[in-house]
């Protein structure tokens, strides 16, 4: 990962500025939006210029809850030879190109190995922690 990126996203999640939300990159909660820590990566690229194309939509969540959510456009499809038009979990290329990285990152935790996401939808890992592991581990 890039240095200067992984600073500015630990600094993201440790300012307060992003409530922590799951499931998805980046969610509505009625007039305000929430950010799984992933999201918070994604909505550094576009304030640093990134281009990344999204739409609102909506649909549940896994736990079944009515959610609105961005839709990254950003997904490049090999066997189609297209963007895949919905992806809401996942870092899109573009990010994962401007940060460096080249897939959703492995952390250990209490010993075990696990996503970023993992931590941040299943574990309900607050964001100071998860900053904490992206600066020594990443």
């Amino acid at each position: 990962m890039k240095t200067e990126i992984k600073q500015k996203w630990v600094d993201a999640l440790r300012s307060g500025k992003y409530e922590q939300g799951k499931w998805f990159l980046t969610r509505l909660n009625g007039a305000r939006e929430t950010f799984c820590c992933l999201g918070v990566l994604c909505d550094l690229a576009i304030k640093d210029g990134v281009e990344l194309s999204f739409v609102y939509g909506d649909g549940q969540d896994t736990e079944e809850r009515w959610a609105e959510f961005r839709i990254y456009q950003s997904m490049w499809n090999e066997e189609q030879g297209v963007y895949d038009e919905y992806n809401y979990t996942d870092l899109p290329d573009e990010v994962l190109r401007w940060s460096g990285l080249d897939e959703n990152p492995i952390v250990v935790y209490g010993e075990e190995p696990t996503t970023l996401s993992e931590l941040n939808d299943l574990l309900d890992v607050p964001f100071p922690v998860i900053a904490q592991l992206i600066n020594d581990q990443l």
